[in-house]
């Protein structure tokens, strides 16, 4: 029996997401034209499904001639979800009593992405 590859690794990422899956509600700014050749700037509300972690990184902290001079270790915190979702960097989104802002959204073989937090409050 053959297996879809795609299938395969997008119901395992359901799985995971399944595991403690939020729903997040974000906002973003849409220009829009005000039909005198300005732009009027609206709020657009979007929700997604996903999983809010957070992921320890290590860096190599450089001096300015490139070499390594130590490592800082940092908790950065992310979401996990599939690309289907309606999210696009610089939207913000609320989560508890904390509001975050999308900074890069890595894609994984469009089967889902890992999305980095900004803190903003």
């Amino acid at each position: 029996m053959m297996v879809n590859v795609e299938t395969y690794y997008a119901n395992e990422i359901k799985k995971i997401i399944n595991q403690d899956k939020s729903t997040f509600t974000g906002t973003r700014n849409v220009e829009v034209d005000d039909g005198f050749g300005g732009k009027t700037i609206t709020k657009k509300t979007t929700s997604f499904e996903g999983r809010l972690y957070n992921k320890k990184s290590v860096r190599d902290i450089l001096d300015i001639s490139g070499d390594a001079v130590g490592y800082s270790s940092v908790s950065a915190e992310k979401i996990l979800t599939l690309t289907n979702a309606d999210i696009l960097e610089d939207d913000e989104i609320t989560v508890g009593n904390r509001r975050y802002r999308i900074r890069f959204i890595r894609d994984f073989l469009s089967i889902c992405y890992q999305i980095e937090l900004e803190v903003i409050s």
